[in-house]
């Protein structure tokens, strides 16, 4: 996850890197829990909504 978020991207660029077993996608909402991964709480979310890792590269 932290290569693909370093320099920023989207929910769907996330979706999209997903196989079918939905992987990363559980990951990702982990992470924003975890604080890991910043996201706009203020906004409705789609799959242009911007995040961005803020964890350490593991």
């Amino acid at each position: 996850m932290a290569q693909l978020l370093i320099d920023g991207g989207s929910i769907g660029d996330v979706l999209e890197s997903d196989d079918q077993g939905g992987h990363m996608t559980a990951a990702l909402w982990h992470l924003i829990w975890a604080g890991d991964v910043s996201i706009d709480f203020k906004r409705p979310w789609s799959k242009k909504t911007q995040i961005r890792w803020n964890g350490t590269s593991k």
